[in-house]
């Protein structure tokens, strides 16, 4: 984002209009949801990757975006959801050829119309400068408002109650099982005497089936 200006609401409208739609990036096909789209080799979320990468900036900027990461996952996700028409077909030449202009609406008109709640309030248009992002990992989050949206909340966060005081017992009864041997010597003894045990059980079951033969 090398202009400040397009990382303003109308700004970034315009780079997605003029980079992305009108130079004929293949939504159809790139989505899954063109005419005769079935070739998985075709598919390719370009565009949302795209997006992700302007989150990761936003988040390291917080203050140089005028719009916030719900205004983007609202783009993300109307790239799938085929309700407008900006992100129908590959090319603008298919668009116009279907006349979605008059039979559809765009994506922006409902970004525009609710614009108040995708302001980035901590947006300070003063700041000009070229955003350099950061690629380390310790910088780099995911987008959860737009990947975790229907993950529900702590699901996976703690393990469950019942298998926390299994765990517990399992560990008690390992433990009581080392203070009962007293010490390391009397451990092997038992093991030994386990052992032999066993080999008495084997040699008995192979004389059985020796005598049955």
């Amino acid at each position: 984002m090398l202009d400040s200006h397009y990382r303003t609401i109308n700004g970034f409208q315009i780079l997605v209009e003029r980079e992305w739609i009108q130079f004929g990036h293949k939504f159809g096909d790139r989505y899954g949801h063109g005419v005769d789209s079935n070739d998985p080799n075709e598919r390719s979320p370009v565009f949302l990757q795209w997006l992700d990468c302007i989150y990761q900036l936003m988040i390291q900027n917080e203050t140089s975006f005028e719009f916030n990461e719900i205004f983007l996952r609202e783009l993300a996700q109307h790239t799938y959801s085929c309700l407008y028409g900006t992100f129908l077909c590959n090319t603008d030449f298919e668009r116009t050829t279907a006349n979605l202009e008059k039979k559809t609406l765009g994506v922006w008109s409902l970004l525009n119309i609710q614009s108040t709640q995708f302001i980035n309030s901590s947006f300070n248009k003063t700041i000009k400068e070229v955003l350099y992002p950061s690629c380390s990992i310790d910088n780099l989050r995911i987008w959860s408002v737009l990947y975790l949206c229907y993950m529900p909340v702590g699901s996976s966060e703690r393990p469950s109650s019942t298998s926390t005081i299994q765990n517990e017992n399992n560990n008690n009864d390992r433990q009581s099982t080392i203070c009962e041997s007293n010490g390391l010597p009397n451990l092997f003894k038992k093991m030994s005497r386990r052992r032999k045990r066993q080999d008495s059980n084997s040699t008995q079951r192979s004389v059985c089936i020796r005598f049955f033969i």
